[in-house]
């Protein structure tokens, strides 16, 4: 896949990327309305620095930053074959989402299962692919931390609402 342009103005206009901002608030009032999403009535400044700032930068340097190229570059070893003929077997999709991106999530959702309840921490799976698909689509993590803070900044404003 070719990077496309990382300008302010190309990520405003990218259709995926209007969606995707969409789907945090959609997404977050539908689990909210389900009593499936586990609010916290204690907020703080720290809470607050921590879930837009930190926790987006730091997850997303990790897990779309490091583990996700990492991934993506993995080679299958099969001896018969030459190793420059063998497109990395983490790039190939399904449904158009990369085996690495996958993987990543899995990883993802499992990190947060360390300090979130199971349901909770499952719950991060699918905003996961979605920060992926950026990291694909765009070859960098600046989109997917802009996403991941905005998604716990919308998280947040819901405990607000409550």
């Amino acid at each position: 896949m070719t990077p496309r342009s990382l300008s302010p103005a190309a990520l405003l206009h990218d259709q995926h990327f209007q969606l995707a901002l969409l789907a945090a608030p959609a997404g977050l009032l539908a689990l909210y309305l389900t009593s499936m999403l586990p609010i916290s009535t204690v907020v703080s400044a720290w809470m607050i620095i921590s879930l837009c700032l930190v926790y987006p930068v730091v997850e997303e340097l990790l897990f779309r930053g490091i583990i996700q190229p990492y991934l993506s570059q993995h080679r299958s070893r099969r001896p018969a074959i030459p190793s420059s003929s063998v497109e990395p077997w983490a790039r190939s999709t399904v449904l158009g989402i990369s085996y690495a991106n996958i993987l990543t999530s899995i990883l993802f959702a499992m990190s947060h299962m360390l300090y979130q309840p199971i349901t909770a921490a499952l719950l991060v799976f699918v905003p996961s692919l979605i920060f992926g698909h950026f990291r694909d689509r765009y070859q960098s993590t600046i989109p997917c931390i802009i996403l991941h803070a905005y998604y716990n900044a919308s998280l947040l404003a819901m405990s607000f609402m409550t």
